[in-house]
């Protein structure tokens, strides 16, 4: 018995001027044809020496291999980039070029760059990741154009991709919210009081109001939406990338929670996410499971155990009891809801068949 997901996520914009996160670093990029914008506390400029039109432009967020791609073909030949962060700083390596060469200014000077090289752009402190990340299916599979996921506006797109990003940024967090983050608050209130019938209306209110571009945070709604019903000002050191790291762990809550004692699964699942897969759930003792719902109910569960543990599984009160099973070839047990279950070190354990 496997759970997979077969969805790439690289959400991709034909818009001049998109806004997107450079993964795995705190960077901000605006990107048009012929110049790119990096900014965090400062502001860097590249400008590309390119003869226009640029036709087919393309800005590609590719969260499966963390980096940014740009492509097009301006008026002299074909065109494709990309920038990542490296161990150290942020690179951008020139794949395609008109003519095999370009000019481009940096802050440090203008340089003639060739095809297959790469450049250090700035100095720059990644974010470390020593697990793979987790991975989240609402059942979609649409283009992720973003022009027309955003004029969708459906969660079940654009949740598993918002999910995936936070997890590939520094981790950001604060006690005080203000300007759009209000509204992540007010997400992660629904989501204590297991409201799940207003928290979905509650994220697209988020989404909204606090990104522009793909998935670029921001913490005032200069689209005046009224969203937003607060006049205080923002503090400068609030981050807006608490809208993604914050909202990640928040998007997770939905389908899975934990304390010393307890796990919950699908603690407050929106009627609207009536079937999907969360995959790669790290929990803090090591152990990593597998979920599956279907029809608004949990259909299966892959658990790999690292520790020797005996925990209650608290599940949708619906259900009443499952099957569980220590290896695909057993037979398996039924086990009644709320008893407690026992697992073994390095053991896989199977559950499914949940019954009302």
């Amino acid at each position: 018995m496997h759970i997979e997901i077969a969805e790439r996520l690289h959400p991709f914009s034909h818009l001049p001027g998109t806004r997107c996160l450079l993964p795995k670093s705190n960077w901000q990029l605006h990107i048009f044809p012929t110049l790119v914008c990096l900014k965090d506390k400062d502001e860097l400029k590249i400008i590309l020496d390119l003869v226009g039109p640029v036709k087919n432009f393309t800005v590609e967020q590719d969260l499966e291999k963390g980096h940014v791609s740009v492509f097009g073909k301006t008026a002299e030949g074909f065109l494709r980039y990309r920038l990542m962060q490296s161990e150290k700083a942020v690179e951008i390596h020139f794949e395609k070029l008109p003519n095999g060469t370009m000019h481009i200014d940096l802050p440090s000077g203008k340089i003639l760059v060739k095809e297959n090289q790469i450049q250090r752009i700035c100095a720059s402190l990644p974010c470390a990741l020593d697990v793979p990340p987790e991975n989240l299916s609402l059942g979609m599979h649409r283009s992720q154009d973003w022009e027309m996921v955003s004029r969708r506006g459906d969660l079940r797109e654009i949740l598993p991709i918002w999910f995936r990003l936070g997890q590939l940024l520094p981790s950001v967090a604060s006690e005080k919210y203000a300007g759009t983050a209000l509204i992540l608050d007010q997400c992660r209130k629904l989501i204590e009081n297991s409201t799940k019938e207003e928290v979905y209306a509650a994220f697209v209110n988020l989404f909204l109001a606090g990104f522009q571009g793909i998935l670029a945070p921001r913490l005032i709604d200069d689209q005046y939406q009224g969203l937003v019903f607060s006049n205080a000002p923002v503090p400068q050191e609030l981050s807006p990338l608490i809208l993604l790291t914050e909202g990640q762990k928040l998007i997770r809550a939905l389908f899975f929670q934990e304390n010393e004692e307890m796990l919950t699964l699908l603690p407050c699942l929106p009627p609207e996410f009536h079937a999907g897969r969360l995959l790669g759930i790290k929990r803090s003792n090591g152990d990593r499971i597998a979920i599956e719902w279907t029809k608004k109910l949990l259909r299966r569960v892959i658990w790999h155990s690292a520790t020797e543990q005996t925990l209650q599984l608290s599940l949708q009160k619906s259900l009443h009891s499952f099957r569980m099973r220590r290896s695909l070839k057993d037979k398996g047990e039924r086990i009644s809801c709320g008893k407690p279950l026992v697992f073994h070190p390095g053991e896989t354990i199977y559950l499914d068949q949940f019954q009302k």
